[in-house]
């Protein structure tokens, strides 16, 4: 890849000038691209490290490894961030990075580049840009961790990654494919992977967000921002002027209730079986918080019911039945 086309050149470019003869000068200290594999650390907390790599394709975590075992990630590195800063000015790196995917990049020197900064002031000002928008970034993590409900937390945190993606092509004004899993996500909001599907299912259900699987499509990009708080805007990441008057649009009874008689659900499920050719599928039908794969797998054992008629519906119910996926609730005698 030509560093004209690098990922972190499309990012320098929208908030400095940056020559032909720059980008030459830059790229004679760079040294031939590397790859290396998924699940790889890159950087070790408390070790030193004084390169800079500027990453053109693949997914890091910036983390915190606690001592009770427990992960903290502190960002995502995505293609045009780099590694090793703000390592490089540290005696010892203060934490990890390690490769979520396959991950290309090309490196330097620190001092190489402190060098071509004398001569090339810009290059010191990117890195000062850089710095700038970690912070912010660091900062927005901090609030979503100690004071944002779940469900702002992840609003914004999808209004982030768009917005990352889209500096860097990667991404249109609406649709993107999410680069890493559930389980990074919620370390990233301090989230359980169970909590964070279920913000990810009232998004759709309130028709804020559609997609399947990794893919993320923005209905309503406005009641998102609400949600969100238009912290994007401190980011860097948008203008003011892109975002407009600001609704949410809620489906009612978009989830099942545990109020009233729900203690005799299996009264009502006896009286469903009864029905021959019913089969209820997915959340609403069946009263349970189901994900969407839950929802697939009850729709497959119904298609076999119906293409089997002798099968009995007992599976389907089976779906979903781990305690993990439902609410905790404390209750006492009376």
């Amino acid at each position: 890849m030509s560093f004209d086309d690098h990922p972190f050149t499309l990012r320098l470019s929208r908030h400095s000038n940056v020559s032909a003869p720059d980008l030459w000068a830059l790229s004679q200290i760079i040294d031939s691209e590397v790859v290396i594999g998924r699940k790889r650390e890159l950087v070790a907390e408390g070790y030193e490290y004084k390169k800079l790599c500027f990453v053109s394709d693949g997914y890091a975590i910036r983390y915190k490894l606690l001592r009770n075992g427990k992960r903290q990630v502190i960002n995502i590195v995505f293609p045009g961030d780099v590694v090793g800063f703000p390592a490089t000015f540290l005696d010892r790196s203060m934490f990890s990075v390690l490769t979520l995917t396959e991950l290309r990049f090309n490196s330097c020197d620190f001092d190489a580049y402190m060098e071509l900064s004398f001569s090339r002031p810009q290059f010191a000002l990117a890195l000062s840009w850089l710095a700038a928008q970690e912070a912010a970034i660091y900062a927005e993590h901090i609030v979503d961790v100690g004071r944002r409900t779940p469900i702002e937390r992840l609003a914004h945190f999808l209004l982030e990654t768009q917005a990352r993606l889209a500096a860097i092509g990667r991404a249109s004004a609406l649709k993107f494919e999410l680069p890493f899993s559930q389980e990074v996500m919620a370390d990233v909001l301090g989230l359980s992977v169970p909590h964070l599907n279920r913000m990810m299912q009232q998004l759709r259900a309130e028709k804020l967000v559609a997609g399947r699987e990794r893919l993320v499509e923005f209905k309503d990009v406005e009641a998102l921002q609400t949600l969100a708080r238009g912290e994007l805007v401190k980011l860097g990441f948008a203008d003011d002027a892109d975002i407009l008057d600001m609704r949410v649009v809620k489906v009612p009874k978009a989830y099942p209730a545990y109020v009233g008689t729900y203690g005799e659900f299996e009264r009502l499920r006896a009286f469903l079986d009864a029905i021959e050719n019913l089969y209820p599928v997915g959340r609403n039908c069946m009263h349970r918080y189901n994900n969407q794969d839950h929802s697939r797998g009850s729709a497959r054992l119904a298609v076999e019911c119906i293409l089997e008629p002798a099968r009995d519906k007992t599976a389907i119910w089976k779906v979903n039945v781990e305690q993990e996926y439902h609410e905790e609730a404390t209750t006492t005698a009376t």
